[in-house]
């Protein structure tokens, strides 16, 4: 046999099996992305309900994807609020039908479900300087929460006139948990509020399912917007992508939640001469908002 020759043809056949599958992973990419004549439509129908894009915005890919199984966890409240107080003394502990409340003079810490809510009621004894104080302080909360804390990321950051909002979200596998967050809110150069949503996540669950196109999501939060603003008032999307919500599985299986795609949709209102950000989600593969 002339292994050179054979060599040479295994070569050959190597390449042509690699432009092969980049071929194959275009055509594939290219199935899910929307075509320019689409975004040129959306953009007109936008635009002529006074709702425009922002020059960064970018229309996402819309990959067929999974659902995430979720389960609730039971914190251990002494611990949680051992992490969040920054006075732990004098604690008292009332409890009602839906919530235990641990609180003190200064503090309290209300474990409701798989939800927590720090507030600080009058503690003085923590100063806040700028954004690199709420930072450290927001990362040295999530580090103190072990196995909980990884995979957050900062999500969005919120300035106000007299406070800072940072939210962190926690990432599994690349994709975003958006009901696993930590939000901070920092006001007068101290901690305000702390608000800790948690699931464990499971694994994923069921096969990938197709998701609705960007431009047939578009429509459904330009309706929703017009139906909650008068045309007059500008909208500006800026950005759109894409994250798992919770939600209740179907009673007749024995998963108790799902993380579900939805898309989230980043805009801005704009009121004389103020100027909210907000956000929308819809479901990915249903194109509704609940």
């Amino acid at each position: 046999m002339d292994w050179a020759k054979a060599k040479n043809i295994s070569i050959i056949a190597f390449i042509l099996l690699n432009i092969m599958l980049v071929f194959l992973r275009y055509v594939d990419s290219r199935r899910f992305t929307l075509s320019p004549e689409s975004q040129i439509a959306i953009i007109n129908v936008l635009d002529s309900n006074n709702i425009t894009l922002s020059d960064s915005f970018r229309f996402p890919t819309y990959y067929p994807e999974r659902q995430i199984s979720l389960l609730n966890i039971n914190f251990n409240q002494n611990n949680m609020t051992n992490i969040f107080m920054i006075n732990n003394e004098n604690i008292r502990v009332t409890s009602d039908y839906t919530s235990n409340i641990f609180q003190n003079n200064y503090e309290r810490v209300t474990f409701s479900g798989n939800r927590i809510v720090y507030e600080n009621l009058g503690n003085t004894q923590l100063t806040i300087l700028n954004e690199n104080d709420a930072r450290s302080f927001s990362t040295n909360i999530i580090r103190s929460l072990g196995d909980m804390g990884r995979g957050f990321v900062l999500d969005q950051k919120i300035v106000e006139e007299n406070s800072l909002i940072l939210q962190y979200r926690q990432i599994y596998r690349n994709n975003i948990l958006f009901s696993n967050y930590m939000i901070f809110t920092f006001q007068n150069n101290n901690i305000g509020k702390i608000e800790f949503s948690y699931s464990n996540f499971n694994g994923f669950i069921g096969s990938a399912r197709e998701l609705s196109s960007a431009d047939e999501i578009l429509i459904t939060f330009m309706r929703q917007i017009r139906r909650i603003y008068p045309e007059e008032i500008p909208v500006q999307v800026q950005k759109m992508d894409l994250v798992h919500k919770k939600i209740e599985s179907n009673p007749l299986s024995n998963i108790e939640f799902v993380g579900v795609p939805f898309y989230r949709i980043h805009y801005t209102i704009s009121e004389g001469e103020n100027q909210r950000i907000d956000v929308i989600l819809i479901n990915a593969y249903s194109n509704t908002l609940k």
